[in-house]
Parts: structure tokens; sequence; C-alpha cells
């Protein structure tokens, strides 16, 4: 994915740029620093996807593969790069570079078919990283390296400015929370629900044969009315956490312009789907089991129900002292909290009105209503 970007990055001209900024003195070191400057590039990849996603994920728009000029706005001032007073860092240098890059691929120079205009893909983003290091150190004649100078950037102006538990790579969590033993045996528990579940939401919002594959998975403005009817989305899960929610769930594509590259990047599989669950299940707040067992509810999704109609201002209060700041260490084992959103799923499909253990179609298709076919 990584060499895929940085070609079409080349095909715009970052690397005659870097030529242009770097200190070569013209004997055939160029090429060196362009490689350079790909090395402290991929150092960082994690953490460049991770700042992409997420600042993509927070623009106005529901297209979460893109950044808008508001979102590379807020990532600019949120590492402190404006500078009124410097000669190259004005706010207004920045906007001139968010609109450089956007059009740097004008000309058919790049195969981008899902190539946004005024928004910035990926590659894109990452030429803008390049040109604001320059910006920031080699114009200014502070670092006159180039690669140096990215380096310097990524260590002194971006990470430490960042939120940790925020901008962190997918697979840390994977690997912390998902895959392993207990974990598994709580969602092969329930699976037959979840698939019942999960194959219902993919036809919210109606289907048709020429969606091909898409109609087997979940796109993000379907996750986004998933969560909306079964009212995750509340005082201990926000709309910021469910959107990241689905964005970290993704798998990795090489080439998101390719056809079927483009449909895993912006659709939940039912795999993805269910660690997009595990995700949300962190962030929310769960009873205890003394809790439910004390209230005879028998499951976290029946005690929240009741908790809810009956005492809305205890409910309340459960919600605002539980929650979870997206990151941090949930209260409970992981597998007990993917267990109790499960039981809050399936009785949330049933209406309070079945045992809370299992669903069945009846009951999925009453619940989760769908859009009349194209």
């Amino acid at each position: 994915m990584f060499e895929t970007d940085w070609e079409r990055c080349l095909s715009c001209g970052i690397g005659r740029f870097i030529y242009r900024m770097d200190d070569g003195d013209g004997d055939g070191d160029e090429d060196d620093e362009v490689d350079e400057v790909v090395e402290v590039l991929w150092e960082f990849h994690d953490l460049i996807n991770a700042i992409f996603d997420y600042y993509a994920a927070m623009g106005a728009s529901d297209d979460i593969t893109h950044m808008q000029m508001n979102s590379f706005s807020l990532f600019v001032n949120d590492c402190g790069f404006p500078d009124k007073d410097s000669q190259f860092c004005k706010t207004t240098h920045f906007d001139q570079l968010f609109i450089a890059v956007d059009s740097s691929g004008a000309g058919g120079k790049t195969d981008e078919r899902f190539n946004r205009k005024k928004a910035l893909n990926r590659q894109e983003f990452i030429q803008a990283l390049v040109k604001i290091a320059c910006m920031r150190y080699v114009q200014p004649g502070e670092i006159p390296d180039v690669s140096e100078a990215v380096h310097r950037m990524f260590s002194v102006n971006i990470e430490p400015q960042l939120d940790p538990n925020i901008f962190i790579e997918g697979n840390v969590f994977r690997n912390k929370y998902t895959y392993f033993e207990e974990a598994d045996a709580v969602l092969r528990r329930h699976e037959a629900s979840l698939r019942l579940i999960f194959e219902r939401a993919c036809k919210m919002h109606g289907q048709s044969s020429a969606a091909g594959i898409r109609n087997k998975c979940v796109s993000f403005a379907v996750w986004k009315d998933f969560c909306k009817l079964f009212e995750l989305v509340d005082l201990d899960l926000t709309e910021r956490d469910m959107t990241l929610a689905f964005v970290w769930s993704r798998m990795r594509v090489i080439d998101e312009q390719s056809e079927n590259g483009r449909i895993r990047l912006t659709y939940l599989a039912f795999e993805d789907w269910l660690e997009a669950l595990c995700r949300v299940s962190v962030c929310k707040a769960w009873p205890t089991r003394e809790e439910i067992e004390a209230a005879e509810a028998g499951c976290a999704g029946t005690y929240l129900y009741n908790k809810k109609r009956d005492d809305p201002e205890g409910y309340a209060e459960l919600l605002s002292s539980r929650n979870i700041t997206w990151g941090k260490e949930p209260t409970q084992h992981i597998s007990h909290c993917i267990d109790h959103l499960c039981s809050y799923l399936i009785v949330m499909c049933q209406q309070n009105k079945g045992d809370g253990k299992a669903v069945v179609t009846k009951e999925v298709n009453a619940f989760i209503k769908v859009q009349s076919a194209e």
C-alpha cells in the first residue's frame, strides 16, 4: 500500500520537489535523498495512516477516504505549524499548499479514478507532509536536508502533539483485545444471532443486482444508521467513537483506486463488522455481574433495557460515570464487554420480549426495517 502511494506521489512530482529543496550539489545524490525521504516516511508509516484516517473521518462529509480542507487545517493547527511571524508557515501558506497538492494529479498524471477534487487522498496527504517539513525547516534554512527535516517534523512537531490513544496502528487493539481465545469464544457463542443481525443490516438501505458484493457488506452510512437504530450512540459512546470504530476496523488494501480495493476500503465485511462491535463494546458503560444478578435481569442487555425504561436518571448516571474514553483500558474484561454488547443487540431486536440469549429471523426482520430495493 505504501509503495503504491509513493509511486503516485512520484507521478505527481514529489521527487522533483525534493531535488529542488535538498542541499545536494547536483552530482547525482538527489536520488539518494529521495530514497532517504522514503525511509523516513516508512519509519512513520503507521502514524501517517492513523493521522490520515482520523482527520479524514472527522470531516463534514460521509466520505471517510478523503481529508477535506477543514480537517487538514485542524491537523495543521493541532500540530502547531502555523506561525504568523513566519515567512513560510502562515495560515494562508497551508491553505495554498492544500490547493496545490489537490491539483498535483491534474491532467491524468495518476490513475486515481476515485480521487475527489477539493479533498486530499492519502498519497496527496503524504506529499503535503513532505512539503510541510520543507516549509517548516528547509526553506527558513534551519535544516538543509529534506529527509532530516521530515524526520524532525514527525519527531518534534507531530508525534508529541497527538493523543497516542487515538493515533495508534489498528493491529494494536486487535492483538490486545480480540485475537485471543476468550473473545473468540464469546463471538462464536453469539455467532448465529450476530449473522442474522448483520445480514439484515446489509439490507437497511436497500439492495440491487448492480451492487454485487456490496450487498453483503455494511457501508459507513449503514453503520451510522445501525448504531442509531440500536441507540448505541449515547452519553457513553460519541459519534466520533462510532466513526472511529468503523474506520479502524477496515482492512488495508494495496490499491484503493481499484474497484475491489475501493469496496474493501469503504465497506465492512462480517468479520470487520465484528471487530467494530468489539471496539464499540470497550467504550460502552456496562453494569457489573453483581448488579445484573441483583436485578434478576439475566444479562446486561435486559438490565440496561429495564434501567432505561424504569429509571431514566439512574440510566443516564450509569452511562456518564462508566463510559471509557476512546483508547483507554476497559473497566471489565474484554470478553465481558463483548458479551454484554451481544446481549444488548439481541434484547433490542426482541424489544425485551424474548429470552435475551438468541434471536430468530422474525425478530430481527421486525426490528431492522429495510428500504425498498432500487
